[in-house]
């Protein structure tokens, strides 16, 4: 394969679809996951932040992030039940 076929080819790709620009959005997930848990990391050290807790379990360690994970992978499970609910044969309406 010649330099400009594989230009056209890497053109024609929507960027969103190619190896580098995955690997680069998944780098930048796990950054922004990692930067959202430095408060986390900061309070269990007691430096310069300090959660404003209602309940106990809010002070535990990534409290947050680990209620969100279980919190959407609940509402992924429900969708999965009500889908076979609310399925339809293809010619249903024919």
């Amino acid at each position: 394969m010649t330099d400009e076929q594989q230009q056209t080819d890497e053109t024609q790709t929507p960027w969103i679809e190619r190896g580098s620009s995955l690997t680069l959005l998944y780098r930048l997930l796990i950054v922004i996951c990692l930067g959202l848990l430095i408060p986390d990391v900061l309070d269990l050290l007691h430096i310069g932040y300090h959660k404003h807790i209602h309940y106990s379990a809010e002070g535990w360690f990534a409290f947050y992030s680990i209620f969100g994970f279980i919190a959407y992978s609940l509402i992924v499970g429900a969708g999965f039940i009500w889908r076979r609910v609310v399925m339809r044969d293809e010619d249903y309406y024919a």
